[in-house]
């Protein structure tokens, strides 16, 4: 090996290599080239036969390759590097020094440059390189070392406009033991297990595992959840202490079950892992708008390499790529009308597994100002390990499905709120106008009419409730009359009805900020009968639809006949320096245009009015503001003992513009679980 790099010496004092650029002596010159290009080789054994036979004490060739091999490149994920010659240095004949600029290629790293210097000393027949771990890394020194750490981002926070918070980065109150300071383990183990409800034995053994660390994590609460009580109790006992602002990390919901739903909440990563945005204890969004806005809550990773002196202090950054934190949501919730419907919700009527939603819409914007399912649940209880017997009485059917999004997610028959799109679909097309009326036999016992058609082989079609006067548009909006839209229906066929919600957008991916399942008009591959003919012109057939959708059909009354793009995310938020910016915004769109024509409105609007005025909406008329609006029921299972009541209604002329969509899922009977919609329409409404 000496031979070798004697010959090295030799060849590359008489051929300078092109790394230099000032042959200001050849001899340095190529010393130091054939160091880095052995180096480079990873040839250690030649480059350790560059140095002095009298080496530092511990610098022997296994400590060499240590350090290079191990200690350094594959600590900063080396792929390759280069050397430049900047100038030399010579002090007399026996000592000089040669200034490098080496550059670095590593993983995760753009290259980076190092300013290095190469200590000669001159031996009777040769020059040796004297080195220094100054030759590696800038002021690099004995018995520093070289730390590559991953900086963690911040994930990006969920607050709406008036910055209340529904998704944050906080610490949770952590119940410790300093190891070092216990005297009598059995004392603070068995004094903590009473006042944490845990088994002593299983303290004991926490804190009697053997570890660097001299802090042992006992128990983790939710972020200020133990009281002054407790925690005067708990720091009493002696090594204990409580931390809110370091040791655990946690995804905090500070609303709790409140909005729960859309929100969602993360789970620890599993699956492949992006090296630049998570580790293994990284957590990830799995629902709601924490799995639909991951890419942009995330952020990214930093990194930094830094060298670290034998104290333990950092003593310089080698490279470092910053952090960057995942991007802030701004949602468009009005937190007091939130928590109207959330409270609403709270007091529907406990009978028979009763559940249903809340929406609340700009119908001018189609910005979501409150939604809320029920029932509901805690997405905080996924921030530690569910216990068995919690989540099995979660899914428990008493329990009634907790986890269910019935904002976006579950589809009923939309029942009478699709009555007056019938009509629209009727004066539009031509088929109806506003005066026609119905005048075909009804038995008015039995508030049935049994369709002539020769094909017609099903029941008669039944009306809720018979009324006086004519069998009109208006009266058949305003007292639901299934037989007046069951007969338009059939009058106007598929050939006209299909087209017409389709253009409300039935059948289509519904755009927003959450996945919201696709409506229907029938299912797939049913046989177009004029049974479900009739049947889809009421609301009921195979027709379903998600109550956010149904709530933006239903704004296009309130909006010169254009269906807004529902819209949670209303703005993107980001630290720059110490100015909170907004670097993005979810702007405004129209999603379906003029599926109402102005005519249209006209007639229709008076109607919608009388609803709410004299007929099936009156229990939720609000004193001295106008409100339009549209009940409807369907009744689901086979034996019909339960019923999906619906209820929405708007405001106009008001110096605020809302629509109210609630649906419930009740049983038939008492009336008063249906009812209670029209109680939950004109609190929300109110101003």
């Amino acid at each position: 090996m000496k031979q070798l790099s004697l010959f090295l010496v030799l060849i590359l004092t008489l051929v300078p290599l092109g790394a230099c650029t000032e042959p200001v002596s050849e001899d340095l010159s190529a010393i130091g080239d054939a160091f880095f290009a052995a180096l480079e080789m990873r040839d250690y054994g030649a480059c350790y036969e560059m140095l002095p036979d009298e080496k530092p004490e511990g610098l022997t060739l296994a400590s060499f390759i240590d350090f290079y091999d191990r200690a350094v490149f594959s600590t900063i994920g080396l792929k390759e590097f280069s050397w430049k010659l900047e100038s030399t240095q010579p002090t007399n004949d026996t000592h000089a020094a040669l200034n490098y600029t080496l550059t670095y290629n590593c993983e995760n790293f753009d290259p980076f440059t190092q300013k290095v210097t190469l200590e000669l000393s001159r031996t009777a027949l040769e020059w040796r390189i004297a080195w220094t771990p100054a030759a590696v890394l800038e002021g690099m020194e004995w018995g520093d070392k070289v730390l590559l750490s991953t900086l963690k981002q911040k994930r990006g926070e969920i607050l709406d406009q008036e910055a209340n918070a529904y998704a944050i980065n906080a610490y949770g109150d952590t119940v410790y033991v300093r190891r070092s300071k216990v005297e009598d383990l059995t004392d603070v183990s068995t004094r903590l297990a009473a006042l944490l409800q845990m088994d002593a034995k299983q303290i004991r053994d926490i804190v009697a595992t053997e570890s660097n660390d001299d802090v042992a994590v006992i128990k983790v609460f939710l972020p200020d959840t133990i009281d002054v009580t407790l925690s005067e109790m708990l720091v009493s006992i002696p090594a204990v202490g409580i931390d809110r602002r370091e040791f655990r990390p946690v995804r905090y919901y500070p609303q709790g079950a409140t909005f729960a739903h859309l929100i969602g909440y993360t789970h620890p990563i599993d699956g492949e892992i992006d090296p630049q945005r998570y580790d293994a204890d990284s957590r990830v969004g799995v629902s709601g708008l924490e799995q639909a806005y991951e890419d942009i809550l995330a952020g990214y990773r930093g990194r930094e390499i830094a060298i670290i002196a034998p104290d333990g202090s950092k003593k310089n950054i080698v490279k470092r790529i910053d952090p960057v934190n995942g991007i802030d949501l701004t949602l468009t919730l009005d937190y007091e009308l939130q928590i109207r419907a959330e409270t609403l919700l709270d007091r529907l009527p406990q009978v028979d597994a009763t559940a249903g939603a809340i929406i609340v819409l700009d119908p001018l914007t189609g910005d979501v100002l409150a939604a809320s399912s029920y029932p509901d649940f805690d997405p905080n209880m996924y921030t530690f390990a569910i216990p068995n017997d919690v989540m099995a009485a979660m899914l428990s059917p008493e329990a009634n499905q907790p986890f269910h999004n019935r904002i976006t997610i579950a589809t009923y028959p939309p029942g009478s709120t699709i009555k007056p799109f019938t009509a629209a679909m009727a004066l539009q097309d031509g088929i109806l106008n506003q005066n026609f009326e119905f005048t075909e036999r009804i038995d008015w016992k039995t508030r049935q009419w049994l369709p002539t058609y020769p094909e017609w082989n099903a029941p008669p079609i039944t009306r809720v409730s018979n009324y006086e006067g004519p069998v009109n548009m208006e009266n058949a909006i305003v007292y639901s009359d299934n037989i007046y839209f069951g007969y338009t229906a059939l009058k106007a066929g598929w050939e006209h009805f299909d087209p017409y919600l389709e253009k409300l957008g039935f059948g289509k991916p519904f755009p927003f900020d959450t996945p919201v399942k696709t409506s229907q008009i029938r299912n797939q591959g049913s046989m177009s009968n004029l049974q479900l003919l009739a049947s889809t012109g009421f609301g009921q057939g195979e027709m379903l639809i998600s109550p956010l959708q149904m709530a933006s059909i239903f704004s296009a009354f309130a909006n010169d006949g254009n269906i807004m793009r529902p819209r949670l995310v209303k703005e993107f938020k980001q630290m720059d320096g110490m100015t909170y910016k907004t670097i993005g915004t979810n702007d405004t769109a129209v999603l379906y245009e003029g599926v109402l024509d102005k005519s249209t409105l006209d007639i229709l609007s008076p109607m919608l009015r009388k609803v709410i005025t004299r007929g099936s909406g009156n229990s939720g008329q609000l004193k001295d503001i106008e409100t339009l609006g549209k009940t409807g029921t369907a009744e689901i299972g086979g034996n019909k003992e339960r019923e999906i009541a619906w209820s929405i209604s708007f405001v106009r002329n008001t110096d605020y513009d809302r629509l109210v969509c609630v649906v419930l899922e009740v049983p038939t009977t008492p009336k008063s679980a249906g009812a209670y919609r029209h109680t939950c329409v004109k609190e929300m409404l109110a101003p």
